[in-house]
């Protein structure tokens, strides 16, 4: 079985904008088919955001990839608040009788 997974950590300038981030992205998450739910919490301590989430459909994943894109390094009001993001899509294969490693693709990583 395939799932595919998202995993993102970023860093963000103040605690407000990383409860507004995460809570945007929890509300991104609702009615999308997602396989487990990994993690998905902030360090207020240190301002980072972290997610990682296994999706049943490759479409729902793409779309919250999409989404963190655009809030991480598109979106005019949003792309400032982030000091630095690593967003890697996974491609993973297990089955009943073995597990293999996962081939990871990261797409953005960045620091200001």
């Amino acid at each position: 079985m395939s799932k595919p997974r998202y995993q993102v950590e970023a860093t963000l300038n103040t605690l407000p904008r990383l409860n507004t981030s995460y809570l945007g992205l929890s509300s991104q998450l609702i009615g999308k088919d997602i396989f487990i739910l990994e993690s998905l919490s902030i360090d207020t301590g240190n301002l980072i955001l972290y997610a990682d989430i296994r999706f049943n459909d490759q479409t729902d994943r793409d779309a919250i990839g999409s989404y963190v894109l655009d809030r991480v390094s598109s979106n005019a009001t949003t792309k400032n608040w982030f000091t630095r993001a690593t967003l890697r899509s996974h491609l993973c294969t297990h089955d009943d009788s073995s597990i293999s490693d996962c081939k990871t693709t990261s797409f953005l990583e960045f620091t200001k």
